[in-house]
């Protein structure tokens, strides 16, 4: 019975399967397709003016993705500085926090009482990457399977960066349904490991778009990248990643060493 739930469950999980002075918004929100960041500085400056500043990109958001009443919410956490440059081109360095979460019990009824789900988290402290003039073709071909063609955004980007660092986490998949007659059915795994995560980052006079290609959720993350942010964005941002690690660590199993690899399940997200 336990494989017989474990197939179906999969089946499922396949199925959902310048310098910036100011910049309004509220992040670590769900998304909103109509947000537009407003922004000043050097976009748009003629060369003579602009600035030499510190760049900061910073994104922090959830994405809830429905699809016949259950909810998968998926979120990334971005925080990489650049040392200099009057553009937003150039090498940064920073932190990442990736995770998925699925409550199945939004499908309890009458008849039956679900509890459980997934919940994965992954992340990494130490990624480096560049920051380079958009190349439509090269953004659009990254992180796309082998044998699938990529789809070319519809926006002109004026920068990009692609990135496909070493994260590390695990995730639990525990759902549990209770049938009115006493039926019960459940599965309980536990992973942890290692694995490259693709990320593409498209930038557009101070808003940033990230895709992770293997989520498939047909949105993008939103933020910004910042010239001379504020004090103490970059050190609240990384205990934001921090506090979300520590959270995941306190879920039950996460961590554990489990029935299955962990390329197994992180493979329903963001594996190859």
């Amino acid at each position: 019975m336990k494989v017989f739930l474990c197939a179906v469950f999969f089946a499922l999980l396949l199925l959902l399967s310048g310098c910036i002075q100011k910049v309004p918004g509220t992040p670590n929100t769900p998304y909103d397709k109509d947000a537009s960041p407003e922004v000043t500085g050097n976009v748009n400056l003629p060369d003579s003016q602009l600035l030499d500043c510190d760049w900061t990109l910073h994104v922090d958001q959830t994405i809830p993705v429905t699809v016949d009443g259950l909810t998968v919410e998926y979120t990334l956490v971005l925080i990489a500085q650049k040392a200099g440059g009057t553009d937003v081109n150039g090498t940064y360095e920073g932190a990442a926090y990736i995770g998925a979460k699925l409550d199945i019990s939004s499908i309890s009824n009458e008849v039956i009482a679900a509890f459980g789900g997934f919940d994965m988290n992954v992340f990494a402290n130490n990624i480096v990457f560049d920051v380079v003039p958009y190349d439509i073709e090269e953004y659009s071909d990254y992180g796309v399977p082998q044998g699938e063609i990529g789809i070319s955004p519809l926006i002109e980007y004026e920068s990009m960066a692609l990135l496909s660092p070493e994260m590390t986490g695990g995730g639990v998949l525990n759902p549990s349904v209770f049938g009115i007659q006493g039926e019960h059915m459940e599965y309980h795994d536990a992973a942890s490991g290692t694995q490259a995560v693709p990320m593409k980052i498209a930038i557009m006079s101070g808003s940033v778009s990230v895709s992770v290609p293997s989520f498939k959720i047909g949105h993008s993350f939103e933020g910004t990248v910042l010239g001379d942010p504020q004090p103490g964005q970059y050190q609240q941002a990384i205990a934001r990643i921090e506090e979300l690690i520590e959270q995941s660590e306190e879920e039950p199993g996460d961590g554990a060493s489990g029935g299955f690899d962990f390329g197994d399940l992180i493979g329903q997200f963001i594996g190859e």
